[in-house]
């Protein structure tokens, strides 16, 4: 009964989250050929740091939420505190982070083309940040569904309809345009995510208080994204900042995107098994979870080790479709396959000490990684550009992988590999 629950909820999730990789395909095969490889990689940048600053503005309570709206044992007073506290904290803190963003651009960055297109990100920040808020807590109400459309279909939909729009009225697209609809696609898709999770705002009500335990631990959790998140973009944003790299930046964003093929159906899974996790380390009887999870992990694995296949024996072919400037990341792009591969051997071993309250360790094992990831890049990418960008990244995903799954092991006794 478990299974075909997880799987249900799973099953739809993935096909939507398929769908918006597709679109989001579309989207870059779309810039690549409309926009052009500069103004594609100055979107790519642009991005990255918006993605980044949204993720630091939320310090934690994303992760917060979707535990503690899972947790059965909560009432929904106490939830909706929460979710207003988190959105007052997102605010103030993504506006903070937009606003340094503005600053350090006018000071530090001397290309004039990525200048215009950082300060005009900026304001996406808070917009961004709320949006992945939101996100959190319907996947914390097992609405992972309606989190992908809002963030992985509605934003791409509408960016790539307003690109078209443009072109067509303009019969071209500007940096100042392709940001601007970024920004726009994004607040779209904040206000649908809104109206979607048709949140109750009660904080301080009926005498409910938030116990500083959660301001804590969402401190805990803030460090820990912070860890995660520059680990996840320490290699496309230290890209760009070597003048002969900067320019291969939309490349390596390429490969990053094909990959995601493999590593998106664990990614997706993991939204949706978190409040199982809450679940089992709550009440241990409930080992189905567990069995249920694995199972589709072993069915995830097989659809990866496919495209890992493809990607190797053919990443010319596939890099093809964007245009012959971008077959440089053929190479990269069969190291990044074999590294979403294991990554998803390994199982979601994170989110499952996320969900133990463990992130204490799951935060001290990814600033290890971090340090490693860093300094791999930083000793790499100046002779081996993005060669040594995807080494870098593949070695400190494996090594926070292994130290995690001892972790989980050691502490819990439980295994959620592939085996």
């Amino acid at each position: 009964m478990k299974l075909t629950e997880i799987a249900k909820k799973g099953s739809l999730s993935l096909l939507l989250q398929f769908t918006g990789l597709a679109v989001s395909l579309v989207l870059n095969l779309y810039m690549t050929n409309i926009a052009g490889k500069e103004a594609y990689n100055v979107y790519v940048v642009s991005f990255s740091w918006i993605t980044f600053l949204a993720h630091m503005g939320l310090i934690g309570y994303d992760v917060l939420l979707t535990r503690e709206i899972s947790n059965p044992n909560h009432s929904e007073e106490l939830k909706s505190a929460l979710l207003s506290r988190s959105i007052n904290y997102a605010l103030l803190i993504s506006f903070f982070l937009g606003s340094l963003l503005i600053l350090g651009t006018i000071l530090f960055v001397t290309d004039e083309m990525l200048k215009l297109a950082l300060l005009l990100s900026a304001a996406a920040v808070p917009f961004f940040s709320l949006l992945l808020l939101l996100k959190a807590y319907l996947i914390g109400k097992k609405r992972n569904d309606l989190a992908i459309v809002c963030e992985k279909l509605i934003r791409p939909g509408i960016f790539i309809i307003a690109i078209a729009t443009v072109i067509g009225i303009f019969g071209n697209l500007s940096i100042p345009w392709i940001i601007l609809i970024n920004t726009g696609a994004i607040f779209v898709a904040l206000m649908t995510a809104i109206m979607m999770s048709k949140i109750k705002i009660n904080d301080q009500q009926n005498g409910i208080r938030v116990d500083s335990k959660y301001k804590k631990a969402a401190w805990t959790f803030f460090f820990l994204s912070f860890v995660a998140m520059t680990n996840n973009l320490a290699d496309v944003l230290m890209l760009g900042f070597w003048p002969l790299t900067v320019s291969e930046v939309g490349t390596y964003k390429i490969d990053l995107n094909l990959t995601n093929f493999i590593a998106m159906p664990l990614l997706t899974l993991n939204a949706v098994f978190a409040p199982y996790f809450v679940e089992y380390f709550n009440d241990p009887s409930k080992a189905g979870n567990l069995i249920a999870i694995k199972t589709l992990l072993r069915i995830v694995f097989a659809f990866g080790l496919i495209l890992c296949i493809a990607f190797t024996i053919m990443p010319d072919f596939f890099l093809n479709f964007f245009g012959e400037d971008y077959l440089l990341g053929a190479a990269p792009l069969v190291i990044l396959s074999f590294g979403q591969l294991f990554n998803v051997f390994m199982g979601p071993v994170g989110n499952a000490l996320n969900m133990a309250n463990a992130q204490q360790s799951v935060f001290k094992i990814s600033a290890i990684t971090l340090t490693i990831n860093l300094l791999l890049n930083l000793i790499l990418i100046p002779d081996y550009g993005l060669l040594g960008a995807s080494i870098a990244t593949v070695s400190a995903l494996a090594i926070w992988n292994l130290l995690l799954a001892y972790q989980l092991k050691n502490k819990f006794g439980i295994n959620v590999s592939v085996i």
